[in-house]
């Protein structure tokens, strides 16, 4: 996506998530609920999970690879629930973190645009401490030979162009299946917008005694 294109996605993402956060408001509440310690956000957008964040998470980082969202982040900084707050620009495919680093890594709607899905996911697990987790709330494809999916695969091309990379017909349920988690626990539910359904949720977890 060209500068202007980021710029235009940032106050588009800046200016329009009030509509869509209300509609998932309750489930984003109980699952951040076991969040905890140093929590890594990818692609935070314009901060709507910061005030979300129970008192427990005392270390917040955020790796958001749109610069152009930072003016947006930066008040939300400022009433953000942890004591410590670090915004860093890069991609979930590099993340710029030790290994087994951080507690539990945060996406919502963000693994629908990566590059790299299974590169990101390799890099999520090294950065997690043995026994974290990796906190989801994402819209992946719809059932293979639905009316849905082949829709999906007609839009996907223009949806990635103006949606900043988003792809409604990624599978990521079987991309984490197939990760390395421990332990995995997927929830689908309809999810608020037609054509990036369904939404999942979850929770994917480390070996506790895996190494970095």
């Amino acid at each position: 996506m060209s500068n202007f294109g980021k710029r235009v996605f940032a106050w588009f993402l800046a200016h329009g998530s009030h509509r869509f956060e209300p509609l998932v408001l309750a489930r984003k509440r109980q699952l951040f609920a076991s969040l905890r310690g140093t929590v890594l956000e990818l692609g935070p957008g314009a901060g709507p999970n910061l005030t979300l964040l129970p008192e427990a998470v005392r270390c917040w980082i955020g790796l958001e690879p749109n610069h152009y969202l930072f003016p947006y982040l930066r008040p939300a900084l400022d009433n953000a629930t942890p004591q410590s707050a670090t915004l860093l620009c890069g991609r979930a495919e590099q993340i710029p973190l030790r290994d087994g680093s951080v507690d539990a890594v945060l996406s919502s709607l963000v693994l629908c645009s990566v590059i790299d899905l299974r590169r990101v996911l390799n890099e999520v697990l090294r950065v997690l401490r043995p026994g974290g987790a990796l906190i989801f709330m994402e819209h992946e494809a719809a059932p293979a030979g639905s009316p849905a999916r082949r829709l999906q695969g007609a839009l996907s091309p223009f949806w990635q162009y103006f949606a900043d990379g988003c792809h409604p017909d990624r599978e990521i349920s079987a991309a984490l299946r197939e990760a390395g988690f421990a332990g995995l626990n997927i929830e689908h539910f309809r999810g608020p917008v037609p054509v990036v359904r369904p939404f999942i949720q979850g929770r994917a977890e480390k070996n506790a005694g895996h190494g970095s």
